[in-house]
């Protein structure tokens, strides 16, 4: 591994958690991947919207009971 490498990954350690992130997204990101559709990026900014609202606390439905919902609501038959 060169002397650089060992540098910046030394000094990526020793970042708090939130940056480590942030930074491996931006390395992850800056690698070779085919180009995003509009539809893709529409996803991953619902799924950033969605983190964000859990994070500051929003309240959230188990999964069993979301479709325990449905089943109760739908109007169609099996």
């Amino acid at each position: 591994m060169p002397v650089e490498l060992m540098d910046v990954r030394q000094q990526a350690l020793k970042l708090a958690s939130a940056d480590r992130q942030a930074l491996i997204h931006t390395l992850i990101a800056s690698l070779e991947t085919p180009e995003l559709t509009e539809v893709d990026e529409a996803w991953l900014d619902l799924a950033d919207t969605r983190l964000q609202e859990i994070e500051n606390g929003i309240e959230t439905i188990p999964g069993n009971g979301f479709f325990a919902d449905i089943k109760r609501n739908r109007v169609w038959q099996e």
